[in-house]
């Protein structure tokens, strides 16, 4: 039933309020926050399936207006408020008292940025019976939209009283206090909400909004940190803790937030534009495209999840939308369901067929199960298809260098370099080919190169100190790693350098300054069995006894079937 439809998809609370309007108060988004309780449609669940379904449920009896609300309720799940508002209003001319018919109509028209309308639905729907906490929230919505705060706080109170364990509905009521002034009612609502519910995001960022009117700016910026620390994604909560630091007097972080709320700011502004720009149509194949563009940007912000529900929507939208199936394919293939981002790149090239991006993604499903040849020839097609497209190339690199194919990886990278010059990994991959090939100084030019191209060196560094260190050339190569452990942001690219320091200054007689090294890899990979046996190697020739023994212990626990760690065990204890 209706009812049923509106539960199951109660979580797009958390898929599509961020997005429908882009505001914390909205109509459309304050109904939809009460559809809390049911879990996610299952894992590859197919909504144009379900929409063809509801569809020729609403074909199949014309007089049957449950069935045409179940349609209007997949359609605003999908995006498609004026499909909706169609359906909603054929529902209401087979029967016109029908309350759920109300409600679903007053979500298409707050959709649409009717909330006048909107509101006048969701009362003739608390009229009719549908007195519902959903109803009075989302009527409370309509009120904020309209500004009549009074009335949206009467509203949310009704919805509260109503369910008063939900911990969102008191949020709402907070923020609709706050901005009615009612300030103390605010603090009280989303305190409530917190601690019903210690990790919604949203009471936080709203208590801390609270605490700005009232000027009590460390508690602002408590408050709004902890919004952060719920969810890394608030941008307008990383302003607000940047602008109640500075004015709190903590000057230094107050900056170092607002230079990172400026540089976050950029994606969320194109999220925006594509907010306002659907608002402004209802055009199912330009909104598809829009619901596309927004989730290859939550694919940029690192929101896996909302990038694949918007795909998901964008795809029944407009099924024939490949850019909606290849960036669903990368949305699923970053939260490895490889299985199904296989399919959805499928979808994409059987629509498609000479579409590199759809070869290029099966070629990276591929990869990541281990099947080289499949990824191999994925990829060959879509650089065949595609010849100026960069990651195909570096792809069939990786593949031969993983296969022995040295000179066949050689080539695919020398094609990468010619094709974007400035791009410091295909230097770097083309040196380790070089390098696999012995084509030593080669190898150590394109590694330069690409140290001085990259923002992060440390690991081509790294291998330069190897390429010095094989080669004999002890000086070269202790400077190499040097500049590499200074410039590493991965702790264990630094432990593995500070390990390979540690042996080079052994091995030339600095035992000493081996030590420092030593215990430096240690500290960062205490989990690495080489760092503990290095660590031992060079206590024993110290003199340290029992400091060798407790790493080279250590490195036989985490490698129990290496000889080398159990005679280096027997020589210490036997040294005794």
């Amino acid at each position: 039933s209706s009812h049923l439809l509106m539960g199951r998809f109660a979580w797009l609370v958390k898929h599509i309020v961020p997005f429908a309007m882009g505001i914390a108060q909205t109509a459309l988004a304050s109904a939809l926050c009460l559809l809390l309780c049911a879990s996610p449609p299952a894992e590859g669940q197919d909504l144009l399936q379900q929409l063809e379904t509801a569809r020729r449920s609403a074909l199949s009896a014309p007089s049957d207006s449950s069935a045409r609300v179940e349609l209007a309720q997949l359609l605003l799940l999908i995006g498609d408020p004026s499909g909706a508002l169609e359906e909603c209003r054929a529902a209401l001319a087979i029967q016109p008292e029908f309350a759920q018919a109300h409600y679903a109509k007053g979500l298409a028209l707050a959709a649409l940025g009717q909330p006048a309308k909107a509101a006048g639905a969701y009362e003739n729907a608390l009229r009719l019976g549908l007195n519902a906490p959903k109803t009075h929230a989302a009527l409370g919505g309509a009120r904020m939209e309209l500004r009549d705060y009074g009335g949206a706080v009467e509203a949310y109170q009704a919805a509260v009283q109503m369910d008063a364990g939900d911990a969102r509905l008191w949020s709402l009521l907070g923020g609709a206090q706050l901005t009615a002034g009612k300030l103390e009612a605010a603090l009280r609502s989303q305190r409530e909400a917190l601690r019903l519910n210690p990790r919604l995001a949203e009471a936080e960022r709203g208590l801390a909004r609270v605490f700005v009117r009232m000027e009590r700016w460390r508690d602002a910026a408590a408050h709004f940190e902890a919004a952060l620390n719920i969810d890394p994604l608030l941008i307008d909560a990383r302003y607000g803790l940047a602008r109640a630091a500075l004015k709190s007097g903590d000057i230094d972080y107050g900056r170092g937030m607002m230079r990172r709320f400026q540089q976050e700011k950029a994606l969320a502004d194109r999220l925006a534009q594509v907010k306002a720009a659907l608002q402004k149509t209802a055009d199912r194949g330009r909104r598809s495209a829009l619901l596309t563009n927004a989730a290859a940007l939550y694919l940029k912000r690192g929101e896996l999840e909302k990038a694949e529900w918007e795909c998901r929507r964008a795809c029944a939208l407009n099924p024939r939308q490949t850019a909606a199936w290849t960036t669903l394919g990368a949305a699923l293939t970053a939260q490895n369901r490889l299985t199904e981002a296989r399919k959805a790149y499928a979808q994409a090239a059987g629509l498609e067929p000479d579409l590199p991006e759809a070869h290029a993604g099966l070629g990276l499903v591929s990869l990541a199960e281990g099947r080289l040849e499949t990824a191999l020839r994925h990829y060959e097609t879509a650089a065949r298809l595609d010849p100026k497209r960069l990651e195909p190339r570096m792809k069939i690199g990786e593949i031969h260098l993983r296969t022995g194919a040295y000179a066949e990886a050689l080539s695919a990278y020398e094609k990468a370099v010619q094709l974007k010059p400035d791009h410091a990994p295909a230097h770097h991959n083309l040196g380790m080919a070089l390098a696999r090939l012995d084509r030593g100084g080669e190898a150590l030019s394109a590694y330069e190169k690409a140290v001085q191209l990259s923002s992060e060196p440390a690991e081509t560094l790294f291998l330069i100190g190897e390429l010095h260190r094989r080669a004999g050339r002890v000086a070269s190569a202790e400077e190499a790693y040097l500049r590499a452990a200074s410039a590493s942001k991965r702790a264990e690219t630094s432990a593995k350098t500070r390990r390979l320091l540690a042996q080079l200054y052994a091995q030339t007689g600095r035992l000493e300054a081996a030590l420092g090294h030593a215990r430096q890899a240690v500290e960062l990979a205490p989990n690495d069995a080489r760092c503990q046996n290095a660590l031992a190697i060079v206590c024993f020739r110290l003199g340290l006894k029992e400091e060798a023994e407790t790493a080279i212990r250590a490195a036989l626990r985490l490698d129990p079937d290496n000889p080398s760690y159990a005679e280096g065990l027997r020589r210490i204890i036997g040294s005794e």
